[in-house]
């Protein structure tokens, strides 16, 4: 909002060419991190302090020098990964200093990813919030500062996101220094064998975090393309629009699925069949009515969302409310999808969950966005998204025998649930 309010259409098109880069370092960070508290989590229960804190140690090597071996090649190849993003945009030079700026901070990007979710293994839950929320609010105020008073542009801008990954990370160094359960241990590395061993399950584990989180910028990567072809600098700018819009939206609906896992998964350790069935419908009901009032919002005001991101352009503005009416349609059926996938994983079922990820995500949207322009032009690009959650719904209840039993049938008592039970269910 502050690029779009200080820089424009052409700030706007310049950040959006260079999101996937953003999403390549978290995808990385995530890998590490997310690897290497499953790891974690895995010693601890056996009792392993000697395993949790090699892994640990492994975890945070992994994304100090991953950080700089990307770093190294964004740097040689600078360039070339410019005119790969931004092709020949008009605002390809804007794109090239945003990032050059951002990608000199690539190891802290990762370190900060794979440190929070360490961090909030180790029962940090709280630091981690204050990391993130530290972290977010310095990188708003140093980009209006940078970008307003300091006229320092995009450039500005991206120090200002670069700062936020070092403070970030220097506040969960405050846990990892002191409070953290297992320490880093560098004395287990002269272990080699077991040190590369380690690093490999950590990389292996948390494989499917990188996969999701490069399918989202290979999907923004997408629409950019196909979008410069059809709608040219004023379109990528408009899509910079809808797709932060719909980042803050989806997340209401993320909160909504992910809230129900603890939920879904104790009844499931407990044999409360029917509390599960209960507790999925109840989430599938709530996602769906959020979904629908999103929806509404977008289609009767899709103006004023819009006039948050630019101001006196209305060309722009009138070219993003039309997008805005079209794209929001998957809303309908976007929390109904990502409860799916919660419930599924809350199952223990995380290779079908995992599946349906992938074609939500990547396969029908990448699908839908080669066909659909094809007929509709510009209108079938903001299509895509609906499209690609209507063609997830109807697989995952086509193939997903769990979802079709947990949505069908009938919700009843289990032989396995007791009255005492039912007694405590009822009290929660």
């Amino acid at each position: 909002m502050i690029v779009g309010l200080g820089l424009g259409r052409d700030g706007l098109a310049a950040l959006n060419l260079s999101i996937p880069m953003i999403n390549i370092m978290n995808g990385i960070g995530l890998m590490a991190g997310i690897g290497g508290a499953a790891r974690v989590s895995l010693a601890k229960g056996r009792e392993d302090e000697r395993g949790a804190a090699l892994y640990t140690t492994m975890a945070i090597a992994a994304a100090a020098i991953l950080g700089i071996i990307l770093l190294l090649l964004v740097k040689l190849n600078f360039n070339g990964l410019v005119s790969l993003l931004a092709g020949q945009s008009l605002q390809k030079d804007m794109a090239a200093s945003y990032l050059s700026t951002l990608l000199s901070f690539t190891p802290f990007f990762l370190l900060f990813q794979t440190c929070n979710a360490l961090v909030r293994n180790d029962g940090g839950n709280r630091i981690s919030m204050i990391a993130m929320l530290g972290s977010a609010a310095f990188n708003i105020v140093l980009d209006y500062i940078m970008i307003f008073p300091l006229k320092r542009g995009l450039a500005g801008g991206a120090l200002a996101t670069g700062l936020a990954q070092l403070v970030g990370f220097f506040l969960l160094l405050f846990h990892l220094r002191g409070k953290a359960r297992p320490r880093l241990s560098l004395p287990f590395l002269p272990h080699l064998a077991d040190a590369v061993k380690a690093l490999f399950r950590v990389l292996a584990t948390g494989a499917a975090s990188l996969v999701l989180e490069w399918s989202q910028g290979l999907v923004i990567f997408a629409f950019n393309m196909v979008i410069a072809g059809i709608g040219g600098d004023l379109g990528i700018s408009a899509y910079s629009v809808i797709a932060n819009l719909s980042l803050m939206f989806t997340a209401i609906l993320s909160g909504t699925a992910v809230g129900i896992q603890p939920l879904i998964s104790r009844s499931m350790g407990a044999g409360r069949i029917r509390h599960k069935r209960h507790y999925y419908r109840f989430a599938l009901f709530t996602a769906t009515c959020l979904g629908a009032a999103i929806y509404f919002l977008g289609l009767l005001f899709p103006q004023a969302p819009s006039s948050l991101f630019v101001r006196n352009d209305q060309e722009l503005v009138a070219l993003s409310a039309h997008g805005i009416r079209l794209y929001f349609l998957a809303f309908f059926l976007m929390g109904v999808n990502l409860v799916n996938t919660i419930f599924l994983q809350s199952r223990g079922r995380a290779v079908e969950a995992f599946f349906y990820s992938i074609l939500r995500g990547l396969v029908f949207i990448l699908v839908a966005l080669f066909i659909l322009p094809r007929f509709f032009a510009l209108d079938g690009v903001w299509l895509s998204m609906p499209a690609a959650e209507v063609l997830t719904l109807l697989t995952s209840f086509f193939a997903s025998s769990a979802l079709r039993r947990a949505f069908f049938q009938r919700v009843e008592a289990s032989p396995g649930e007791n009255d005492a039970a039912s007694s405590r269910d009822a009290a929660e």
